[in-house]
This record gives C-alpha cells, structure tokens and sequence, in this order.
C-alpha cells in the first residue's frame, strides 16, 4: 500500500465513526436509507440504530443481538440517491458520501437471508360462534345470516382481527366479531371480570380501542354495555344498552344520520375524558330497557374513553341509576360489506385498580 492510501484511510476512518456515532441511518438522516422501507417502530429498526450509535446507556441483550443480526443480514445502507447513478457520482454527492464510498457502503455486498417462518397467531378460527378465553376476556366469531363469511385470529385479547368476506352489501349486518368482558347474551357467568358492579361503586373505568381498518367496505366499530337493576347479571334481554359508534366506514351514511330520527330523545353532547359523545335515548326489542347511543362528531380509529365520567354524565340525565350494575362491556364490528382485515391493534379496559393503560404497548395502527 502506498504511503498516501495509509494517509487517506487514516483520515476517512474517523470522519467516518463520527457520521455513524451521531446518526447511523436513522430516519432523521436525509443522505441514508436500507434498501427496504424501515418501519421505525419495529424494534429490530430501533436496536439496529442504537447499536450501531453505540449509546452508552443502551445494552442490547443476547436474544436482540441475534434479531440485529438477522435484521443487518437482510438490510443495506445506501444513500439516498437516484438508483441510476453510478458509485462514482454518488462518492461526489457529499461528504458522508464519500465516506460510505471509502467504507464499501454503496452498494449491497450480502445476500439476502430467507425470510423467517411467518408465526401463527394464538387462536385462529373461521367458525360460526367459535370462542377463545383471554384472560377476563372472551372473543367470539360471532357471525350472523348465513353464519359464515368471516374468521377472526387473535394474539390476545389486546390484539386481534376480524377478516370478512362479503363482497357485496347484503342491507343487513353480516357478522360482529367481537371481545367482551362481564357477563354476555350469550354466557350467564363472568369469572375474573370484575362484572357485576353498582355504578356507585367504580372508582376508575378507563377503556382503549385501537384499530387499523380499510376505507372500504361497510363496518362500524361499535361497543355494546350493558346494564341490569341486579347484581345476578344477565336475565332477560338484559336491562338497559348503551351503544357507542367510535368508527365507521359507511357510503350510505345510516352511520351517524341514522341514529337521528324522531323516536330518539336527546341527552346532548357527554363528556367521556377527552372525547366528547353526542347522546340519545330510544328503545328496542332486544333491551328490556332504555337505548342510548352514543356517537362521536367524527370517527375515531383510535380513542381512550373516560367510561366512569360518560355514565355519570348519563346518571345526571336522569336515563340511567346510579344504583344500576355494570354488567359486560363488548367491541367489535358490525360488518355489513368488505372482504378486507379489520385489525385491533390495542384494547383494554382498566377497571379500578388496573393499570394496563399505563404500560407500554406496540405501535398503534391507523385508518389506511
């Protein structure tokens, strides 16, 4: 080696260190991108970058090694140039540039590694009012008409999906996959739920529904509560429902305009946290009691719900008793046409002393 390419080396190699101490490809980084589009929230995207910053307070554990280097198996750093244009011209683009030119960045030396065997979800099932138990939780397929035309899957209750397959709007509701906690139409017993209790008694009911759903189709993402004047639970038809409309995917608008009509009484607009619910009262024959709907101004993929605040709020109104019993607390999806996954990407209700609204959680999805 020439006296010269010592010295050259001897200079790119700690510019070098510098450009990947500060930034090494992070999403900040204009001049770097992989070769594959990175979601960074997956955690292999994030260790990748902290162990490549070499953090002094991150520690990357031997299981994470093992996924960075699969991940750095599979990725390469480019710059963030034409695809045309040749390693020459991209060494000439900038500084950092030249650096990786100098470093045999460019251009991907490594093969890509087979792709890992797809994991399959915890519970799976495409059949009519099959359940799985989730902790406190209950999901059922709960399909409707022909009862068949939609599975679900499902990691845990905090994490499930439905997948429909009606291509065409029957009129009608189709399937409401769904999860539930309490007591249920379908199930007389609650174990572990926390169900019954007196509306008196909450001291905290918070709720989390988080999902991913396609504009297409014809769904809504509604919760299903219910009350009864007996700690007994379920008898009957059940005493009073309370419906809320978070989410809705609907050309034909009966989602919001159809819960407008003159056997309604409005209760106005109700404070649920930071989430305002516009309110009415009517009845139907599947209640033995009162009706209420409950419906955000705009859909909502994503919403905490101060579910203490909303019925004491409703208390005041006079439609329902504070000496009721909070009996079950149901979402899912009413499914009238779509043949795409509708995903919870994060649900859970903490009732009073529970905190799992607190703890960290995966990414949240949105509406795509």
């Amino acid at each position: 080696m020439k006296w010269w390419s010592s010295i050259l080396c001897l200079a790119i190699l700690p510019v070098a260190a510098q450009v990947f101490a500060q930034n090494p490809g992070s999403p900040a980084d204009p001049s770097c991108q992989y070769t594959r589009r990175i979601d960074w929230s997956d955690p292999c995207a994030s260790m990748l970058y902290y162990a490549g910053s070499a953090h002094p307070n991150r520690e990357v554990s031997e299981a994470k090694a093992v996924e960075l280097k699969r991940f750095t198996d599979t990725h390469e750093m480019l710059p963030s140039v034409a695809p045309e244009a040749s390693a020459p011209q991209l060494a000439q683009s900038s500084t950092k540039g030249a650096v990786y030119d100098a470093m045999g960045l460019l251009k991907a030396k490594k093969s890509a590694a087979a792709a890992p065997a797809v994991i399959p979800h915890v519970w799976q099932t495409a059949v009519n009012n099959a359940t799985w138990i989730s902790g406190p939780y209950k999901l059922c397929n709960n399909l409707w008409g022909s009862g068949k035309g939609c599975s679900m899957w499902a990691d845990s209750y905090v994490r499930w999906a439905a997948i429909p397959n009606y291509p065409l709007d029957e009129m009608h509701v189709m399937a409401y996959p769904e999860c539930w906690r309490g007591y249920h139409y379908a199930e007389q017993s609650a174990p572990k739920s926390g169900f019954s209790i007196k509306l008196s008694e909450i001291r905290k009911l918070k709720a989390r529904w988080a999902m991913t759903e396609p504009m297409r189709g014809r769904h809504w993402a509604l919760w299903d509560i219910y009350f009864a004047k007996e700690k007994s639970g379920w008898k009957g038809k059940g005493w009073c429902n309370v419906m809320l409309f978070q989410n809705w995917v609907d050309p034909t608008h009966w989602i919001p305009n159809g819960l407008v009509n003159g056997s309604q009484v409005s209760l106005g607009y109700q404070d649920a946290g930071d989430v305002k619910l516009k309110c009415a009262k009517t009845s139907a024959g599947w209640i033995d009691g009162p009706v209420i709907t409950a419906i955000p101004d705009a859909p909502m993929p994503d919403a905490i719900f101060d579910l203490k605040e909303l019925f004491l709020n409703l208390a005041k109104t006079g439609v329902i008793d504070y000496d009721w019993y909070l009996i079950g607390i149901e979402v899912g999806w009413e499914i009238h046409q779509g043949t795409e996954p509708l995903v919870t990407d994060y649900f859970v209700i903490d009732l009073n002393e529970e905190n799992r609204l607190d703890k960290p959680r995966s990414p949240i999805g949105s509406v795509k």
